[in-house]
């Protein structure tokens, strides 16, 4: 039987490392004695020190290392009976990362008992941070209970040593304002707008309720930052939409970024409170009059598109010019009210002279929707997501996606149904194969991602995640050939399906760079619900690909994980969004609680993190790398 000492709760991890190591352990004595003379007086019999339980417990573990046991080298006491050590608990201000069990077996047949002693923790130690009371690394705590009739007073004492590393210093937040924002939940790379050559990061807040902004986060903010950052009033971070002194209702939707269809600049997009804004940067001078909190109805420089939504909120993204007229479009769902009414659509863009559209000209492609889609523009659950080319006529094409809770899909928009106007709208239930494109059903997609060329005709991979635990990779060209008529849904068509064992949600996910250098590019994920980043190598990917039609099982322990559970306040919580920074050589992930946003205190931060740190722990063949604060 094992008796538990609790200095808190334990909770186990995976991959945990195994430390043994030597104890201090107290000897007993022995003694004789000649015959004497009658009577015999009785014979005392003193319990043994301390129980028979030493009195001093060592160990050294390195920083960084996720364990869950320390196992002491194994002692023995004489007890005769089967008692076991009783009311057993830690003091002291250090013992609240660990717990203590005995295992004790049966007594010999000279009532000799070996006993295991084991220390458990679920923390994982930083160096840099000691968290023991007097910050010199070394975690002193006491034992205390009754064992064979004496009271225990037993010393633990667990030094933390130092690793010579980077994964303590190369991690830091930038968080959002208030609690009613989700910060960072979407986030995307955008072009350089601010001259530095490196991607800058567009950032909205996932319930864009009540007095809410959306930013432009520089690169050289990111590259600046040596400790946890906030975004705010102050703007240091590079440009805040707000309104006019931060009073009234703003409502951001989305924010996006685009190079000019013609090589000459970058557009920004921001849709909110029924305006579509562009903003065409063509120097450091046009930036520059958009830096700090900015009013986006108050610039000269921009280019105004009037939209009216049933809620007044529209999900809109700039797409690369599918017209011909060297000017990027824009693609827009207007979400829904509680009727499911709704429109999508592509709005031709125009440069600074031309007249914008609104809502009473209608869209230049205007996509209609059945009875059945009830729902269907709802602001979570209804995006385009462009992609590249892969229908092989030179232009980029377009998904449409859906998500609800009865009626999923996933339609693929040629680039010739998109560079067309008409007065007519497209019916999504009727898609023309050869010109428009088609519907696939029954399945929640997440993340959609251009992958690598595997084949060498030019076109890339696609990759699909379904949200739970199947990604479905597909060539481009072979996506582009599909006849719904004969594969309604993805599987069973030309894909090919990995099945993540250790799932817990696939939906939101990056390629990267190769890490091990073979080659192909990994891929980078988030497992929802379980606070982990994980890479899936590219060779897993290639294999997998090359299984047309069939189901690869993918173990969990053959993933990569990213441990970023320190930065995480519980078991709910969610990550989203992944990235590479290749300016600054870093991966970035927002969070979000999986709690109502309406009344979460934590306003969500994006977690950003040295990408060398991964990739040495990836190419060394390791199953995973922690990440410390």
């Amino acid at each position: 039987m094992t008796q538990i000492a609790r200095g808190q709760a334990f909770k186990p991890l995976m991959g945990s490392a195994l430390f043994t190591v030597l104890s201090a352990c107290g000897g007993g004595g022995g003694g004789s004695s000649a015959p004497t003379p009658t009577p015999t007086p009785p014979v005392v019999v003193q319990p043994p020190a301390n129980g028979g339980i030493p009195s001093l417990f060592e160990a050294s573990i390195e920083e960084n290392n996720s364990f869950e046991n320390i196992v002491f080298t194994d002692f023995t006491v004489s007890a005769p009976s089967n008692e076991e050590p009783r009311n057993l608990a830690l003091v002291g201000p250090d013992a609240e990362p660990f717990t203590v069990s005995f295992a004790i077996t049966a007594p010999d047949s000279n009532g000799n008992r070996v006993v295991t002693t084991t220390l458990l923790t679920s923390r994982v130690f930083n160096f840099e941070a000691p968290a023991d009371a007097n910050g010199d690394n070394l975690y002193e705590f006491d034992l205390t209970g009754t064992f064979q009739g004496v009271d225990l007073a037993s010393e633990f004492k667990v030094q933390i040593l130092d690793v010579d590393d980077d994964a303590e210093t190369s991690a830091f937040t930038i968080q959002g304002e208030t609690a009613l924002q989700t910060f960072g939940v979407p986030f995307t790379k955008i072009p350089d707008v601010s001259g530095d050559g490196n991607a800058e990061l567009a950032v909205t807040n996932v319930t864009g309720k009540g007095n809410a902004s959306a930013y432009i986060i520089e690169s050289e903010f990111i590259a600046g930052a040596t400790s946890n950052q906030s975004v705010g009033a102050d703007t240091a971070s590079g440009v805040r939409f707000t309104t006019t002194n931060n009073t009234g209702d703003f409502t951001p939707n989305a924010l996006s970024a685009l190079a000019q269809a013609d090589g000459s600049g970058t557009d920004v997009l921001l849709s909110a409170d029924g305006n579509i804004y562009v903003f065409p940067i063509d120097s450091e001078a046009e930036y520059a009059a958009l830096r700090g909190n900015i009013d986006p109805s108050s610039i000269a420089d921009r280019i105004v598109y009037s939209i009216t939504s049933p809620d007044g909120e529209i999900n809109a993204t700039l797409i690369p010019d599918v017209n011909g007229d060297d000017i990027n479009d824009i693609a827009v769902v207007l979400l829904s009210g509680n009727d499911g009414s709704g429109e999508a659509g592509i709005i031709y863009g125009v440069d600074g002279t031309g007249t914008p559209k609104t809502i009473a000209d209608g869209f230049d492609v205007t996509f209609n929707f059945r009875n059945e889609f009830n729902g269907f523009v709802r602001a979570e659950t209804a995006d385009f997501l462009p992609i590249p080319d892969v229908d092989g006529d030179g232009v980029a094409d377009l998904i449409l996606r859906q998500r609800n809770f009865s009626d999923n899909n996933l339609f693929f928009l040629k680039s010739a149904v998109l560079g067309t106007a008409s007065t007519t709208s497209v019916d999504l239930d009727a898609l023309d194969l050869t010109t428009q494109g088609f519907r696939l059903r029954d399945h929640e997609f997440g993340t959609v991602v251009a992958g690598q060329d595997y084949d060498g005709d030019g076109i890339p991979t696609l990759l699909f995640f379904d949200g739970v635990n199947d990604v479905f990779m597909i060539d481009g060209d072979e996506f582009a050939a599909i006849d719904p008529d004969t594969n309604t849904r993805l599987f069973g068509s030309s894909s090919a399906t990995l099945t993540r064992q250790g799932g817990q949600g696939s939906s939101f996910g990056a390629m990267v760079e190769d890490m091990n250098g073979d080659g192909k590019q990994e891929f980078l994920g988030v497992s929802r619900f379980r606070s982990a980043v994980y890479v899936i190598d590219g060779q897993i990917i290639e294999d997998t690909l090359n299984n047309s039609g069939m189901i690869t099982e993918l173990p969990q322990e053959d993933e990569f994980d990213i441990d970023l559970s320190n930065f995480f306040g519980s078991d709910r919580d969610v990550t989203f969004t992944p990235a590479y920074l290749d300016g600054t050589d870093q991966f970035v992930v927002a969070w979000a609680s999986d709690n109502n946003p309406q009344v979460e205190t934590d306003p969500g931060r994006m977690i950003f993190f040295d990408a060398g740190v991964v990739r040495d722990a990836f190419s060394s063949g390791a199953t995973g790398v922690t990440i410390i604060p």
